[in-house]
């Protein structure tokens, strides 16, 4: 008898087949990865370079990130990130090493969403398909030429996650301090703590280990306080709520779809006269103020910027895209309206392959977001795994509404690109397996055979304890 999507998926012959196919799709990427770190010329854009330097200076100092030579800079930087780059710089100097850590980050990254998703989804399979579209969204390949803490947060993130839904002996106090460690690099990872504690007990792992979850980070982050003010003389966990960013965003010269400059030049509202007298602190604090005096003016037109913020946070998905355009010799602008609109118009010559790829991982990000979105709701209508989906959409959504406040960009959706992936392949697999078993087996295929073949698949995964 002809084997339905259901059971092909549980079997074991099956089940190599499908990892097979994620693990050379991971292969090949990872190998395409290596080789532009180890040619292309590995530009990094305004940003990015800013990090290198204050991570290099770190490391010749010998000294973590912020130190007292910081403390009349404009702004604190991800502090988790710079000393992580500091670190790496003090093993081997050059850029190159460093991107290719951003390599192994995300073979890192694709293990741990499979991890997560046979786990959370409760089937193998699950994971397989998300590591498919995982490599198969390009921008991550991309992401591995710039110095960028999205990568690193994200394996912290999920890193953590898993650990929380394994086995392994201690791991809700080693999950606490991998979340510290996110919560280091950037503030936002509370959300997806919090999303995790509460998947945690809504399926009955006990209230006990989310204690020792929250009670680890918590340890974890007065020490490296501690730390910070024994090294700086004062204590910096993490940048402080960017003024500057928000500032970016609270002013008359931007609609909210790309933070503004123009706002900090001379005689304009974020334009200090006298900042390299003043510390980082002062500085933000004089952001914040100014920003909150313009929003309590204008507060009508700070909240029309809502669509056009979201606009830019969903929409495209070129950022890491970029960094071909920068390492290669094509005279492309990497501005996806223009791409899309040759595109549409068949005007294919104005188009090099760069231009390629962000089409290809375009339609990926959309077709992606919109599976996300569908499966969702199928899943919610047929109240299936709606436990997992509340925890899920609890991280970007909650995020959003953070991002909100300030200036918007393409880049933040990046972080939330993992929960976008699991929810589509748990459709995927879904439509997948019920129209091949209507389909293919018809009558043959009792209702009695899904609960075995189903049951099967829990045990197979071996969800984790609920309790040590």
């Amino acid at each position: 008898m002809e084997l339905s999507f259901k059971k092909y998926m549980e079997k074991t012959t099956s089940g190599k087949i499908l990892c097979f196919i994620s693990v050379m799709l991971a292969f090949f990427v990872t190998l395409w990865q290596a080789y532009t770190v180890l040619t292309f010329n590995c530009i990094q854009n305004a940003e990015t370079y800013t990090y290198y330097k204050i991570a290099k200076i770190a490391a010749d100092n010998s000294t973590l990130y912020p130190s007292i030579t910081n403390l009349y800079d404009n702004e604190i930087y991800s502090p988790g990130f710079i000393n992580y780059l500091t670190m790496l710089f003090k093993i081997n100097g050059g850029l190159r090493f460093a991107l290719l850590c951003n390599v192994a980050l995300t073979l890192l990254l694709a293990f741990l969403i499979y991890f997560v998703a046979s786990r959370v989804f409760k089937r193998r399979g699950i994971g397989f398909i998300s590591v498919i579209i995982f490599e198969l969204t390009l921008s991550y390949t991309c992401a591995v030429l710039f110095l960028r803490s999205e990568l690193l947060l994200s394996v912290a993130l999920f890193g953590g996650f898993a650990l929380c839904l394994s086995k392994f002996k201690g791991r809700y106090i080693l999950a606490g301090a991998v979340f510290a460690y996110a919560c280091w690099i950037n503030l936002i990872a509370l959300v997806f703590i919090a999303a995790a504690i509460i998947y945690l007990l809504l399926q009955k792992y006990g209230a006990h280990n989310a204690f020792k979850i929250v009670a680890s980070l918590v340890c974890v982050v007065l020490v490296i306080q501690v730390s910070s003010y024994y090294i700086s003389g004062y204590s910096t966990f993490i940048s402080p709520v960017s003024g500057k960013e928000v500032m970016e965003s609270a002013n008359d010269y931007t609609n909210g779809r790309y933070g503004t400059q123009e706002v900090f030049a001379e005689g304009k509202e974020g334009y200090i006269p006298n900042a390299n007298s003043l510390t980082f602190i002062e500085k933000n604090n004089y952001w914040l103020s100014q920003s909150s005096e313009w929003i309590s003016n204008n507060f009508g037109t700070y909240l029309s910027q809502i669509p056009n913020k979201l606009f830019t946070i969903y929409a495209p998905d070129t950022h890491y895209i970029y960094s071909y355009y920068l390492n290669l010799p094509f005279n492309g602008t990497g501005v996806l309206s223009t791409t899309l609109g040759n595109f549409f118009t068949f005007n294919f010559g104005a188009l090099s392959w760069v231009d390629g790829v962000m089409i290809f991982n375009q339609f990926v990000y959309w077709l992606t977001l919109l599976f996300a979105v569908a499966t969702t709701i199928g899943f919610i209508i047929v109240r299936k795994h709606r436990k997992a989906l509340i925890s899920l959409w609890i991280f970007p959504l909650f995020s959003t509404l953070i991002y909100m406040i300030g200036s918007a960009e393409s880049v933040m959706h990046v972080i939330f690109m993992p929960v976008f992936i699991m929810i589509a392949a748990a459709g995927i697999s879904h439509t997948l397996m019920r129209k091949t078993r209507e389909t293919c087996l018809g009558a043959d295929v009792s209702s009695t055979d899904d609960n075995v073949a189903e049951q099967a698949a829990v045990t197979e995964t071996q969800e984790a304890p609920q309790a040590e």
